[in-house]
């Protein structure tokens, strides 16, 4: 007899019994009496509490894992230089999950960042450095991984340069020019450079055409020449965004007067200079400093000036004031040509047409050696009346003028056109020979 909890279930004849029925993660008690043969009932009851198993917990449904993608890239050439376009291909980067990814963020170390949609962009350096390019992508779930990597960009730095001749004489005039060297996308320039105040003196500062040729700039005018304390500073700047000059140019021009009594040489330093770049940004550069040397003694060429002539010769006229020991040889180079040498005012014949230089050398008898300031002069042969075309007008000017010399009332210096100071035949065959041109 099998009783559950003391309740009477089954009478059995095998010894096995399955209850069913019974209620999960609760106990009961099995109690069972056995009965012979005959009938005779056992007594003692045989007990044994169990309890049932708990139902099981059903196991969630999940949504796949999202796993991260894997941001990888490369970037050609290899060890690319200022200026060069540089590629760079995140095709290599993957999502696991088999998704797609949907953006590219490129930060190129040169404080300037990229999004792309594809995973091939470009990027041009402006500055020979090493920098870490990172690149961060998202995939379509939204998550993200970045990968670094260093790119060394050769090349040469931007310059800043101040060139001045090597020497002048003391007491002469003398122009410094401050150069740009191998910038890209320069949008802006300032400088300042030092001198000596006692032995120079800036009389001008004028912008020069490089960053003009950009567009509008602003800055002229508001140069600042502090002659006490020897310094002279400029700034100038486009005013049109994303624009810029690249390669090399004058930045600006610094006439400088010098002082007659201070022979030596004289550094001329940059300080605080700064470029930007079409953003905005700085651009990393180098400087150059010269110097001037002020010989003793004083050499300036009177004439030619610096204009334009109708002539095809120039007189050379000069002044000079010798040193003590008394001048032993005197000379000038054309067009940085070979030496001539002079012994007094001379005339310089068989001028081309265009742009012409003239330097003025001097040497005493001690050996110190004297040189001018360079003047620059044009020629355009047979421009009598200076409006860059030589036609009937001009013809008309000699016409005037024919038989003159120098001295009479009806003289034409520009009519000169061989600078012998009359006017006649000679004159004439060179209008004829240029009758018809015109000068830019």
């Amino acid at each position: 007899m099998v009783y559950v909890n003391g309740v009477w279930t089954a009478n059995m004849s095998y010894p096995w019994y399955n209850a069913t029925g019974l209620t999960a993660n609760t106990s009961y008690t099995i109690s069972t009496r056995t009965v012979d043969t005959t009938g005779n009932v056992n007594l003692t009851w045989v007990n044994h509490t169990t309890r049932t198993a708990a139902e099981p917990t059903p196991t969630p449904t999940s949504a796949p894992e999202d796993h991260i993608p894997v941001a990888a890239f490369s970037y050609t050439p290899q060890n690319p230089v200022v200026g060069q376009k540089v590629t760079f291909d995140a095709s290599a980067s993957v999502d696991p999950d088999g998704g797609s990814l949907s953006s590219y963020l490129w930060n190129f170390g040169d404080k300037r960042n990229l999004q792309t949609t594809g995973a091939v962009t470009t990027h041009v350096y402006r500055s020979a450095a090493t920098y870490t390019v990172t690149l961060t992508i998202t995939d379509d779930e939204g998550a993200q991984s970045s990968t670094s990597k260093s790119i060394q960009v050769g090349g040469k730095l931007p310059r800043v340069k101040a060139t001045a001749q090597s020497s002048v004489s003391a007491g002469d005039t003398f122009a410094v020019t401050i150069t740009a060297e191998n910038v890209m996308d320069m949008a802006g320039d300032q400088a300042t450079l030092h001198f000596d105040p006692t032995a120079l003196t800036v009389m001008s500062v004028t912008e020069g055409d490089f960053l003009k040729g950009a567009g509008t700039t602003l800055g002229a005018g508001f140069e600042r020449i502090d002659n006490t304390n020897g310094t002279v500073t400029f700034f100038y700047a486009l005013t049109c965004p994303e624009s810029g000059v690249n390669e090399s140019g004058v930045l600006a021009t610094i006439i400088f007067s010098s002082n007659a009594s201070q022979a030596g040489s004289y550094e001329l330093n940059l300080a605080r200079v700064k470029m930007a770049d079409g953003t905005g940004g700085a651009i990393t550069l180098e400087t150059a400093n010269d110097t001037i040397e002020l010989l003793n003694g004083y050499l300036s060429i009177t004439a030619p000036e610096a204009r334009t002539y109708a002539s095809t010769a120039v007189e050379l006229m000069f002044t000079i004031h010798e040193t003590n020991t008394g001048l032993d040889w005197l000379a000038y180079a054309l067009d940085g040509g070979a030496l001539v040498s002079v012994t007094g005012t001379t005339v310089i014949q068989g001028l081309t047409a265009g742009e012409h230089t003239l330097i003025l050398y001097a040497r005493d008898t001690a050996g110190n050696e004297l040189e001018s300031a360079t003047v620059h002069f044009t020629i355009h042969p047979g421009d009598i009346n200076g409006d860059t075309r030589v036609d009937v007008l001009d013809y008309q000017l000699l016409a005037w003028a024919f038989m003159a010399k120098s001295g009479d009332a009806t003289w034409n210096e520009a009519a000169d056109l061989n600078c012998d100071r009359v006017i006649n035949i000679f004159d004439q065959q060179i209008l004829a020979w240029h009758f018809g041109t015109t000068y830019s």
